[in-house]
């Protein structure tokens, strides 16, 4: 526990156990970060594992931005209480798996080489907000949110939406926007893509697309376009 910044370079894999509180908190690690404890970091955090895991997976409160980098084909999970802000995201192969209690928002770019798993449901309708425009989403991506909540992301390649129920939606991608899985969006879904394909089970209040290429839209009640 420290009233101000902590920093941990340890030459093995760290786990971490019981209650820690810091200002800023920036751990790098040569092997697995884990752990069994909460974390409460009022400032930015900073967790770093080569190509290790980092399963941040307790009730944590990271009130500042949060970077997550490891270089290998090992999983990122990380939890938080409240709501939760990235900063830089850097994930060479694995997964990334978030679970927050109320926004995610990010200030940086997120880049992840395997799916990503974005989950806020928590009854507060909190908004997914992911619009950099340098993000790299190279494998699926799946949100789990309220039905109130809004929606957000960019990627610069390829777009691959798995499933969604939520208030609105606005996807752009650099190459082509997929979709998976079930799409429901009560009020307008805004995509963008080089080309768009939304072929699986898709509902929307309305719908407004822009594409340079083609744009196959199936969906399973009445299309309103807008915009």
């Amino acid at each position: 526990n420290s009233a101000g910044a902590v920093v941990v370079a340890e030459d093995s894999a760290t786990a971490l156990s019981g209650t820690s509180t810091a200002l800023s908190l920036d751990l790098d690690s040569t092997g697995a970060i884990t752990q069994t404890g909460t974390l409460t970091v009022t400032g930015a955090s900073d967790f770093a594992t080569g190509e290790n895991a980092i399963i941040l997976d307790q009730a944590n409160d990271f009130q500042g931005a949060v970077s997550l980098s490891n270089s290998g084909a090992n999983d990122v999970t990380i939890d938080d209480a409240n709501n939760l802000e990235f900063a830089t995201v850097s994930i060479a192969a694995g997964n990334l798996n978030v679970d927050a209690a109320g926004t995610i928002t990010q200030s940086g770019v997120l880049s992840v080489g395997g799916n990503s798993v974005f989950d806020n449901v928590d009854g507060i309708n909190g908004a997914i907000t992911l619009p950099n425009g340098s993000n790299v989403f190279t494998g699926t991506v799946t949100f789990t949110t309220d039905s109130g909540s809004d929606v957000s992301i960019t990627d610069t390649t390829a777009l691959d939406l798995v499933a969604l129920t939520a208030n609105s939606l606005t996807a752009s991608a650099g190459g082509a926007l997929t979709d998976s899985g079930t799409l429901a969006i009560s009020g307008l879904a805004d995509l963008t893509g080089g080309t768009i394909t939304i072929n699986d089970s898709f509902d929307a209040g309305s719908l407004t697309f822009n594409s340079a290429g083609a744009v196959v839209v199936a969906e399973d009640s009445a299309t309103a376009l807008s915009g």
